[in-house]
């Protein structure tokens, strides 16, 4: 029986267990972000969610749930906080910021994720919206095709069609094919909802080398890239020094490769700085003793 935690789900306020994000996951995403591949790394990302749990599938996700399930992943299994290394603009000196990954949680798991409206057609046609769906919109995407992705059915009749597992074009080619639609009725709805977002501050940033620069803030919002951005940042590490460490795992504490891909990588860290910590002790030790007076033959006594 695998280890699970509980994932705060938005969209249906309730917990659902995740199992652990393991190093040969983690090591995955690495090589999408390495290579900048945002298709496959969002492909990715939605066949984890799936993996990770037995009770809802990705494609019955809204955007903010999505985030919320890889955001508390990343919290369980690598680590609550992001490092970053940071520059000033005017005097290019470095200096460190962090991002406190649970505050953020916090933050969007206290939104109201009902995003539910409609958009009466005409006496036989409803158009139903919600929480967008996506978290990557590519770059050839256009306001329409965002706009798209928050349609969540349609009810013709008596007859209702899901559209929440739809891809943005199927939803598209639906929309389209619905005569009389208004699309400035869905940028009303879109505005709307927009406006939840305005305070979401995820960092502020402030040079110290620099007392006349203004306060950079962060805000995550909910009809662009800024969530898969933040959840890109998440995970974000040196592929290298990733492979350095599992070498180390390997070549001086002895675990298998195939132990060291089936832990989470906060346990890999754990390891390591253990094994850094032992290290040091030895040294240490082998240093006082080396400084230690020996006693050796007396000095010859002369003749």
């Amino acid at each position: 029986m695998s280890f699970t935690y509980p994932v705060y789900i938005p969209s249906v306020k309730k917990f659902i267990n995740f199992r652990e994000l393991l190093n040969k996951h983690y090591v995955v995403m690495l090589k999408y972000i390495a290579n900048a591949d945002h298709v496959n790394m969002i492909n990715y990302m939605n066949q984890l969610i799936d993996q990770l749990n037995d009770d809802i599938t990705h494609d019955q996700l809204s955007k903010l749930d999505k985030f919320c399930a890889l955001l508390t992943c990343r919290i369980m299994c690598i680590g609550p906080e992001i490092e970053l290394d940071m520059t000033c603009e005017k005097s290019q000196q470095k200096y460190k910021g962090s991002i406190v990954l649970t505050n953020i949680l916090q933050m969007m798991s206290d939104l109201d994720a009902d995003y539910s409206d409609d958009i009466v057609v005409n006496d036989n046609i409803v158009i139903h919206t919600g929480m967008p769906g996506s978290l990557y919109y590519p770059e050839s995407s256009n306001i329409f095709d965002v706009l798209s992705d928050s349609i969540v059915g349609v009810s013709v009749g008596d007859k209702h069609f899901n559209t929440i597992d739809m891809s943005i074009q199927e939803k598209n080619n639906v929309i389209n094919s619905i005569p009389g639609v208004n699309f400035n009725d869905i940028i009303k709805i879109a505005d709307k909802t927009t406006q939840s977002f305005t305070d979401l501050i995820v960092f502020k940033d402030k040079s110290p080398h620099d007392d006349q620069s203004e306060t950079k803030e962060y805000k995550l919002g909910l009809y662009d890239n800024s969530m898969y951005d933040m959840i890109k940042m998440c995970y974000t590490s040196n592929l290298h020094n990733h492979y350095m460490s599992m070498y180390m795992l390997c070549s001086t504490i002895n675990f298998t490769a195939d132990y060291v891909q089936n832990i989470t990588p906060i346990e890999s860290n754990i390891y390591i700085h253990q094994k850094q910590q032992e290290v040091e002790r030895q040294n240490k030790a082998q240093q006082k003793q080396s400084q230690q007076p020996t006693v050796g033959q007396g000095l010859p006594m002369a003749i």
